[in-house]
């Protein structure tokens, strides 16, 4: 299920989900156009005992993801519109990083308004990260 909430969209993955489609699914909607977008998939609420295997095949698949110039064919995650916005994402990733448990992190070219694609673990419902939109 893919949920439209006022920007922190979620996908619901249920015990019975082809976890290679969830994890497809979730990357596209999470990373791709940078995340820029209104349907930009921020929450993942698996359900029953479908956390940790989907977590994990989360985790590993994230590695593949390329971050890279809009131009090239195999770039996922192209850079984002400018440097105020870059800045204003890092910072929330960097907030994220002392208040919850990161899961994933990528990795970004040295040069160009780039932001690396991050998962987290067990974000609190009261935490920032749950409930403001980042964009």
């Amino acid at each position: 299920v893919v949920a439209e909430l006022g920007g922190k969209n979620a996908i619901i993955v249920d015990s019975d989900a082809d976890l290679d489609e969830a994890v497809k699914g979730i990357l596209n909607s999470a990373f791709g156009y940078s995340g820029q977008k209104c349907s930009a998939c921020s929450r993942v609420i698996a359900v029953g005992n479908t956390y940790e295997p989907l977590l994990r095949r989360l985790s590993e698949a994230a590695k593949d993801i390329i971050v890279g110039p809009a131009s090239d064919p195999a770039t996922l995650v192209g850079p984002v519109i400018d440097a105020e916005s870059q800045e204003r994402i890092l910072g929330v990733i960097d907030r994220a990083e002392s208040e919850h448990q990161l899961a994933f992190r990528g990795k970004t070219p040295s040069h160009g308004f780039f932001v690396p694609p991050a998962i987290f673990r067990n974000v609190a419902l009261e935490s920032s990260l749950w409930r403001e939109e980042v964009f």
